[in-house]
């Protein structure tokens, strides 16, 4: 729920490995990110004020409302705004939309953007419902969990790759817990509503403490202290632990780029395929989208994610940089396509829409460095 950091303002980008993939006929790039200006987050954002009344209300409806009137008041909550919103995002919504999804999906997005601001609420309705502790069983239909059980039992642990859909961080957490499947959870210290102080202090608590029901331990990501991070992430996966890593691009120092859909573009993190390649840990995709409101959901792992275990640790190991970058750029066009066949059936609920309409390259603040 954090506030997305604007990668020019922040970063300088830098193109470091460009493979293309013959199978799949087209190109992955790798990209670095280097931090030229420090982000001072704000005391408190005008938002901060709003998501804090919007969960006492929720909390309050949660009590005294049945249950099969929350969606609808969830609609009620979006439609308040709706306009403000879509000044500022619609344009870039549509755009983004056109371009995975193909021009038919042009027509339909002023319906995906009102249903994903709902979605958006409903999301906070999750939270309000588990933080009043009600006897709440939704149906939870987990799927690709075998895979999972059948990795664990070659004994180099598990990473389960996450995207970013609104039911994701509560109820593909519950689904692995009910499971059975201990976790641990790779996360940034904003994680949350927002980086400001006021939502650091009292609001993100709320959304942390209820997702650590689910979790064995939250790994707490830092920039300025990413070796500790590193070991211990290297050492659950060693115990044959498995480690939850959310896709958030702004979270490592690299990145990669896929095409996605008609002509649109994707961007993923690399932390989880350098800790595959590193410790020899299964990869798996995980999607959890909400099928009916506050009732069903469909929990989706994916088929496990082939990525080649370096010899030594860091990306590729002995091999060349090309042949390293190039056994990944494999796993990354099998995890894009997981995640783009989830997208296609829940596209409102997907959280980032806004920047797949254009690549990465092209931009003043990024220099090609691969010749």
């Amino acid at each position: 729920m954090a506030d997305q950091k604007p990668a020019d303002k922040y970063f300088k980008i830098e193109v470091t490995q460009r493979v293309f993939v013959d199978e799949a006929n087209e190109d992955v790039v790798f990209y670095s990110r280097r931090a030229v200006t420090k982000e001072k987050p704000r005391v408190v954002r005008e938002k901060d004020l709003r998501d804090a009344l919007l969960i006492l209300l929720d909390i309050l409806i949660a009590v005294i409302v049945p249950r099969r009137y929350w969606a609808r008041l969830c609609h009620f909550q979006a439609g308040a705004r709706l306009g403000k919103h879509a000044r500022k995002e619609f344009a870039g919504f549509v755009e983004s939309v056109s371009c995975v999804l193909g021009g038919a999906a042009k027509s339909q997005a002023r319906a995906l953007f009102r249903a994903g601001r709902d979605a958006r609420h409903r999301r906070i309705m999750l939270l309000a419902g588990e933080l009043t502790r009600l006897r709440w069983q939704p149906r939870i239909r987990l799927s690709g969990v075998d895979g999972v059980k059948a990795a664990l039992q070659r004994g180099n642990g598990v990473i389960i790759w996450c995207n970013q859909f609104t039911a994701q961080n509560l109820i593909g957490k519950r689904a692995l817990h009910e499971a059975g499947i201990t976790c641990h959870q790779v996360s940034v210290s904003e994680h949350g509503f927002s980086n400001s102080a006021f939502a650091r202090r009292f609001l993100n608590p709320f959304l942390v403490r209820v997702e650590n029901r689910y979790l064995a331990g939250r790994i707490v990501f830092d920039r300025g202290d990413a070796y500790q991070v590193t070991k211990r992430i290297s050492a659950i996966l060693k115990n044959n632990g498995v480690v939850l890593m959310t896709n958030n691009v702004y979270s490592g120092s690299t990145f990669v780029e896929t095409r996605l859909g008609g002509s649109g573009h994707a961007q993923f993190a690399t932390t989880p395929l350098s800790f595959a390649a590193r410790c020899g840990a299964a990869l798996f995709s995980m999607s959890t989208l909400e099928i009916q409101p506050f009732e069903t959901y469909d929990a989706v792992i994916g088929s496990e994610i082939q990525v080649l275990r370096s010899e030594k640790p860091g990306l590729g190991g002995e091999r060349s940089p090309a042949k390293a970058f190039g056994t990944l750029a494999g796993a990354v066009l099998d995890f894009r396509d997981q995640f783009e066949a989830d997208l296609r059936r829940c596209p409102e609920q997907y959280m980032l829409w806004g920047r797949q309409a254009h690549s990465v390259v092209g931009s003043s603040q990024r220099h090609e460095t691969d010749g």
